[in-house]
């Protein structure tokens, strides 16, 4: 498999965790899934935990695993067809897409293009990521004192939660192509319309 068939791969795996977000976060306003929260995560997680970390709870629980099996699925495709992608080693081939998809879950963005070395990249994430976060907290602190019921379904919080989210995935999707263009030798991507690496 060439290196445009592997980004399409990607293409419609970031189509696939866009969709799987807007409805997993527009399902925080269903009684069962606050329900579920507060059965499986309030035995071990407060309630003010749960209010700053419980759009991306309720989404990475149900998507990591996904993102997981496609990185298991690609490497046995490539183990049993024996298939040398490019001379680089798994771990490399990885590590900066999981930093990337484990960092967003605090908050952080363009670590992973960061480690790729693309430091210019990394940091316009970084900063884009901020301006995201300051718009949630900024939502979560307003709505703070609300009942968690109302505050995990409150309007502001879901849509705010959905342009985090959706973020977070694009970043982990473009640390991943931009990590495969660093070992291909291609041309780096626009990052939301902007030329930054090339």
């Amino acid at each position: 498999m060439d290196f445009k068939g592997y980004k399409s791969y990607a293409d419609l795996f970031l189509i696939f965790m866009l969709v799987h977000s807007f409805y997993m976060i527009n399902q925080i306003g269903n009684p069962l899934f606050v329900d579920g929260l507060f059965k499986y995560y309030l035995p071990f997680l407060p309630v003010y935990f749960l209010k700053i970390f419980g759009i991306t709870i309720v989404y990475w629980t149900n998507s990591y695993v996904v993102l997981l099996a496609l990185f298991l699925i690609g490497y046995n495709f490539f183990k049993s067809n024996n298939i040398k992608m490019v001379n680089f080693s798994l771990y490399y081939k990885y590590l900066p897409t999981i930093i990337s998809f484990c960092s967003s879950f605090f908050f952080i963005y363009g670590l992973g293009n960061i480690f790729n070395g693309l430091y210019k990249r990394g940091i316009v994430q970084l900063l884009l990521g901020v301006v995201f976060d300051v718009m949630y907290f900024y939502w979560s602190y307003s709505y703070w004192a609300l009942p968690f019921n109302q505050f995990i379904g409150n309007t502001a919080i879901v849509y705010s939660g959905i342009l985090l989210v959706s973020y977070s995935v694009y970043v982990t999707y473009d640390t991943g192509i931009c990590t495969l263009c660093k070992y291909y030798d291609e041309h780096y991507p626009k990052f939301s319309g902007l030329n930054i690496d090339n």
